[in-house]
This record gives structure tokens, C-alpha cells and sequence, in this order.
């Protein structure tokens, strides 16, 4: 009854069909021919010796009567069980059977519905083939190294980047990896790059780390995420080198470094250099009384030369944070009382994991921030919130904000609008908040002013 047998010609619905209908008749003409007989037999006994030649034909009549009905019945037998085993299919996964309509109207429907129930799931079934070799080769043709792990840390799956960062030598592409536990895929890597990588795919973060290679010194990103599939535990990792885009990027900052000191450095050098000249020309003419206030001009320079050089060295020999778990509320009590500004709202998270040193130093610096922006002292707004697996540190204030070309470069290293700005303040903060394994985000407030989100992750139950 499955897939391409002979159509059965239609039948309007609500009509029985011929099968039936002769069996019907013939049962019927039997019927009324064995009750003639019957009455003929009672008024003439003369007819005793031929009741062989009436009886017979009734019993046959209603004998083909039955089995017609019977053919029926078996029929409809035979497509309710062709309906069972198509389901059947359906369940194992297989959707490539139909059924041929049938003559009973009360099944045609039936049948015609689970007909077009199957298309619609070979349909669906298809798309979601096509869709699932795309992402598949989209991930096999990625340069980062992929590979999932299972509930007991066994690969399930990798990519190809990933059967050639981890494959040994004399190892074929299909036994890299499937199979094996992380420690021993970190033992086909050579000692310096497998001491290195070991705690960073052990992190519960991302992790930029550096290994030394005959090559030189080259640089990965380790990403470790934590899924579900199919109701068991699962974590991807995912490992990116990214040594060409750093050098890049070194490069670049080296010549944006290079170009702010000299500019620094000349806008004090040259006052310096004039205030010399003169000095140089009072004591010529024999005029002393003027030096004071030039040598006095020189120190004020070299001052304001020597704090720009302090910042910077601070910018770049930033500690790592200690972090530790600390109660929110005293810690931003006491940061609104050394600012002399601000007021704590909704402070929904109890703990944090954060160095206290230097989130204060982060917190400060926004404050001031927001005061210098104009905003009033008393609307400048500081919460903390638990989102999902972060905690949110959110300072809302008042001020004039910043326009968009202001706000796309704001956390940008050496960029400030301030005349005597230095560019490294909102810079320290990202580079903290980054050490933390979180981030920083600047926003418009309506009407008026910004919002300062700072990201940090939440702690866990180990914690």
C-alpha cells in the first residue's frame, strides 16, 4: 500500500461504493427469493421434490453476499494497516513513503491528510539538511580551531582547523582527535605550547596567551562556552591565532603612541625652550628681577611634563587585578563619599569579585568624569545589578553627554576633548574592567547626559 501502487479511481464522498452496493443487492434478491420460495413451499406440497432447486440458489446468493462484504472489510483491514506502518516510518525518521488513496470515503480524507503531512516533513526535512551542510562547511572552512567536548570531556566534534592544530606527527586527519580527553591532545603539542594552553582551556572565560616557537613568539585567543545539546552538558573551545593581527595592531599603536608624546612633548618643550630665550635676554640686559617669574613658568611646564609622562607609565605597567569576594554595598558607600558626589539606587547584586583597588580607581575616574560633564552633583545616579551570568556597575548622570563622532572614539587610547586631557582615563578604566574578564559601554541618556555600563562576571558557587 506504500509509494506508487495504481491509483484507486475516486469516490464522491458520502457515497457508498459499488462493492457494497452489489453485495447489498445480491443479498437482498437473495433474501426476497428464499421468502417466495418459503410461501410457495407452504400452499403446495407438490413441490417437495423440488425444494433443492430453490433452496441452493438463496444459500448461494447470500453466500456471495458475505464475501463481498468480506473483500470490503479486508480492504479497509489492509489501509488502516498501510496507515499504521507509514506512521511507523514517520517515528523510525523516514518520511519518503505515501499511501494511494482509497475508495472508502471515510479513509480517502484521512489518507490525503497524512499524504500532505508527509510532503510538508520531506520538505522541512530537506531545508533543514541543506541548512545543517552549509553551517557544516562554513565550520570546517573557519581558521579558527573548533572542537566540542561531552559532559565527560571526551571531542565528539572538530573542525578541520582543529584536527591540524592538534595533530601529531604520522596521525591521519580522521585520528587526530575524535575521542581523546583534553590532556591528550595537549600531548601532540610541543612542552612551551602545551604548559601554555593547559589553563587557558581550563578558564571559564576567553584568554589571550602568548607561546614561544622556533618561529618566535606567537599569540592565541582562547574562547571556552558552556552548552546544552540535547539535554547534556557540552563545552566548545575555539582557539584563533591572531599574531599578524597583533603585530598590526602593535605597529599602530606604537606610531599613535609615538605621535601624542611628540606633540606633548613639543607643546612643553617649546614654552621652555621661549622661556630660556628670554631668561637668557633678562639676564643680558641686566634685568633679574623678571627671572623668578620666567624660572617659575619653566617649572610650571616641566611639571605638567612630568605628570603626562607618569600617566603614561601608569597606563602601561598596570598591575593584574587581585580580585576578591566583597559585599556591594559597603564598597560603593564609601566610593559616593570619597567622590563627594553621586547616590546609590537599586542595589540588587549582594557580592562582587573584583580587585577593590582598582574598581575604585575605575569608579572614581567616572565620577569626576560626569561632574566635569556638568552634571549636577546630586543627579548623578550609581547601581548595581545581576544579569544573567554578569554583574552590571551602572552610572547614570546629567552632564552635556558626548555627539556621536565624540562617542565612538571616547574609549580609544590618547583621545580627549579636554584642553589639558591626556586621553588615558577612560583607556585605564577599559583596560581594568578587560583584566576582570569584563567590559566597559558608554550611552546616551535621555534627555540629556550619558550612562556608563561596567560589565563584570558574576561570581559562582566555587567563589
Amino acid at each position: 500500500m506504500l509509494e506508487n501502487p495504481p491509483q484507486a479511481p475516486e469516490v464522491p464522498p458520502g457515497k457508498p461504493s459499488a462493492l457494497r452496493k452489489t453485495a447489498w443487492s445480491l443479498a437482498a434478491s437473495g433474501l426476497v427469493y428464499g421468502l417466495v420460495c418459503a410461501m410457495g413451499y407452504s400452499f403446495s406440497l407438490a413441490f417437495l421434490d423440488h425444494y433443492q432447486a430453490i433452496i441452493v440458489p438463496a444459500l448461494l446468493t447470500l453466500l456471495l453476499a458475505w464475501r463481498l462484504l468480506h473483500t470490503e472489510q479486508t480492504q479497509k483491514k489492509a489501509q488502516l494497516q498501510a496507515l499504521n506502518t507509514l506512521v511507523l516510518a514517520w517515528s523510525d525518521g523516514e518520511f519518503n513513503s505515501a499511501i494511494v488513496l482509497p475508495s472508502n470515503p471515510d479513509l480517502r480524507e484521512l489518507t490525503a491528510g497524512l499524504n500532505a503531512l508527509g510532503e510538508a516533513l520531506r520538505r522541512e526535512r530537506r531545508e533543514l539538511l541543506e541548512r545543517e551542510r552549509m553551517l557544516d562547511a562554513a565550520v570546517h572552512s573557519a581558521p579558527t580551531a573548533l572542537f566540542l567536548l561531552d559532559q565527560s570531556q571526551i571531542v565528539v566534534y572538530a573542525n578541520r582547523a582543529a584536527h591540524d592544530f592538534f595533530r601529531a606527527s604520522g596521525e591521519t586527519h580522521a585520528q587526530s582527535m575524535l575521542g581523546k580527553s583534553v590532556p591528550e591532545l595537549l600531548t601532540s603539542l610541543p612542552g612551551p605550547s602545551s604548559s601554555a594552553f593547559a589553563p587557558a582551556l581550563r578558564a571559564p572565560n576567553s584568554s589571550l596567551i602568548s607561546v614561544e616557537t622556533a618561529n618566535g613568539t606567537e599569540h592565541f585567543h582562547v574562547v571556552n562556552r558552556d552548552y546544552r545539546v540535547r539535554g547534556q552538558a557540552h563545552s566548545l573551545k575555539s582557539i584563533l591565532r591572531v599574531t599578524p593581527e597583533l603585530n598590526r595592531q602593535e605597529v599602530h599603536s606604537w606610531k599613535k603612541t609615538i605621535r601624542v608624546l611628540s606633540h606633548e612633548l613639543n607643546n612643553s618643550l617649546a614654552p621652555i625652550r621661549s622661556l630660556c630665550a628670554s631668561s637668557q635676554e633678562l639676564w643680558r640686559r641686566k634685568q633679574p628681577e623678571q627671572l623668578p617669574a620666567l624660572i617659575s613658568l619653566v617649572d610650571e611646564r616641566a611639571l605638567h611634563l612630568s605628570k603626562f609622562l607618569e600617566q603614561y607609565a601608569r597606563f602601561a605597567k598596570l598591575p593584574l587585578p587581585c580580585p576578591e569576594l566583597l559585599p556591594w554595598q559597603p564598597f560603593l558607600t564609601r566610593i559616593v563619599q570619597l567622590a563627594g558626589c553621586g547616590t546609590l539606587t537599586q542595589n540588587a547584586a549582594l557580592f562582587g569579585y573584583f580587585d577593590p583597588v582598582q574598581l575604585e580607581q575605575v569608579l572614581l575616574n567616572l565620577l569626576r568624569n560626569a561632574l566635569e560633564a556638568g552634571s549636577p552633583a546630586n543627579a548623578i545616579e550609581l547601581s548595581v545589578h545581576d544579569i544573567n551570568t554578569q554583574t552590571c556597575l551602572r552610572i547614570c548622570d546629567a552632564g552635556d553627554g558626548m555627539d556621536d563622532a565624540v562617542l565612538a572614539q571616547a574609549l580609544l587610547p590618547f583621545y580627549s576633548t579636554k584642553r589639558q586631557g591626556s586621553g588615558i582615563g577612560l583607556a585605564l578604566c577599559r583596560e581594568i574592567l578587560e583584566a576582570h574578564g569584563g567590559s566597559i559601554s558608554l550611552q546616551r541618556n535621555s534627555p540629556r547626559g550619558m550612562q556608563v555600563n561596567l560589565w563584570l562576571p558574576r561570581p559562582n558557587d566555587s567563589v
